[in-house]
């Protein structure tokens, strides 16, 4: 019998460490699929952005227009959703409307209570703060020389350790290999699509040149799809149609972290900086 329980047991936990496991795995290789879609028009203003997880099962959406309303679905199953904007402050300022008198009343005498509280508070921090001023006035002046000289001895010290560690060959090192990974990151985190179309005009048309110039360039470099169109004339910023969506591997970001963190000149520089700062 306790040999039957403690199988039974067994295959429990069997199964519970396998679904763990698993369930790591599926974080670590299945991708997280993202998309933001928007449109802007003078002062009109609608965006999403919604994340898919393990084949759209898991899903958390946010969207905006006059109102920020959110939900997430697990199995295609609701499971939380709410809206934060001027409805909600409406409601609640309805529902202080129709609070009786007595609790108003009750709430104005706690709030005469408390501000007589914060008043002799005030009161007594003053009296502190006028003590304290005539103490410090008391002080030599040859006294605040002497904490200043002191303190500018060791802001100069820490200077001069910071300019050591940064003029260090394995700081060099560090930060060399730190852009390399950051590099990739952002090369893995970066939309495999980027459709719209953008009108826009900066203060001066030098400016607006200058900016349409710099994103040609990126969105060349992003094999965009979007349309950017400077407007000398006009004054407004307009966005029609953008669609962004790209997907994140945890596993990737995880092995870069990990990389990151095994790195030895980078641990050498913060056991430095620790040690020394």
């Amino acid at each position: 019998m306790i040999l039957h329980i403690l199988q039974i047991t067994g295959i429990v936990l069997l199964c519970i460490a396998a679904f763990a496991v698993l369930l790591v795995l599926l974080v670590l290789f299945m991708p997280f699929k993202y998309r933001i879609k928007a449109n802007v028009k003078e002062k009109d203003i609608s965006a999403g952005a919604k994340v898919k997880w393990l084949f759209g099962f898991v899903t958390v959406s946010v969207s905006y227009s006059g109102t920020l309303s959110y939900r997430a679905k697990v199995l295609f199953i609701p499971v939380l959703k709410g809206t934060i904007g001027e409805e909600e402050k409406k409601e609640l300022n309805e529902k202080q409307r129709k609070k009786p008198e007595k609790k108003k009343r009750k709430k104005e005498l706690k709030a005469q209570k408390k501000k007589a509280e914060k008043d002799k508070k005030t009161d007594a921090k003053k009296a502190f703060k006028e003590a304290k001023k005539a103490e410090n006035r008391e002080r030599s002046l040859k006294e605040k020389l002497i904490s200043l000289i002191e303190k500018l001895k060791t802001l100069w010290q820490k200077l001069k350790t910071v300019k050591y560690i940064w003029d260090a060959p394995v700081t060099k090192r560090a930060l060399k290999y730190a852009k390399e990974i950051i590099f990739k990151l952002l090369n893995h985190m970066r939309p495999k699509k980027i459709r719209g179309h953008v009108t826009f005009n900066l203060s001066s048309p030098d400016t607006t040149a200058g900016v349409y110039a710099i994103a040609s360039l990126l969105l060349c470099a992003l094999k965009a799809e979007l349309i950017l169109e400077p407007d000398f004339d006009g004054e407004q910023v307009s966005a029609e149609n953008i669609d962004i969506s790209g997907r994140i591997f945890a596993g990737y970001m995880l092995l870069l972290a990990l990389k990151l963190i095994k790195n030895k000149d980078i641990r050498r520089v913060i056991k430095y900086v620790r040690r020394n700062l």
